[in-house]
């Protein structure tokens, strides 16, 4: 599977944080070393694609403006997020450095995800969820017991399945 263009962005974006302090250790580099091997067993990357990231590595040089908007989808950039939080305290030394360009990015990368969307989508999921077909379904058609159990169940709890309790 060939790895998309955010994703493959994200990569050389988390690459880039252990720069960030302008010191890159020996825990720093091996992380790297170690996430750039994974990255090559999941995906199909080109032999451009490795250099680019062993070089994002080993020389750095990314800049997070004009890397963050290639990153489109927003699972890449909520990962982002966490692994710049990750590859900070790599070297068990979160400096004032890291920190202040974990805020920036964290929220370059918040600026692009709408949370009011998000919630919504989380809360029809979630109402989808209470329907009596997904609460009570069988995982096994021929068992009586299993039926006679989920029929018990929905003579207990009459309705309640259907919406989350407002809190």
């Amino acid at each position: 599977m060939n790895i998309s263009e955010s994703k493959f962005n994200m990569w050389r974006a988390t690459l880039a944080v252990v720069h960030l302090d302008g010191v890159l250790t020996e825990e720093e580099k091996n992380w790297g070393k170690k996430r750039i091997e994974h990255i090559s067993r999941l995906f199909k990357l080109s032999e451009d694609q490795m250099t680019i990231l062993e070089d994002d590595l080993n020389k750095g040089g990314v800049d997070f403006a004009t890397i963050i908007p290639k990153i489109t989808d927003r699972s890449d950039l909520a990962f982002l997020v966490h692994q710049i939080r990750v590859v900070g305290h790599l070297d068990s030394d979160f400096s004032a450095q890291e920190k202040d360009m974990y805020k920036k990015i964290s929220d370059l990368v918040m600026s692009k995800i709408n949370l009011e969307d998000i919630s919504q989508q989380v809360q029809s999921m979630e109402l989808a969820s209470y329907h009596e077909d997904n609460v009570y379904q069988m995982s096994n058609e021929n068992s009586i017991f299993e039926k006679v159990f989920k029929e018990i169940l929905k003579a207990i709890n009459p309705g309640d399945y259907k919406f989350p309790k407002k809190k």
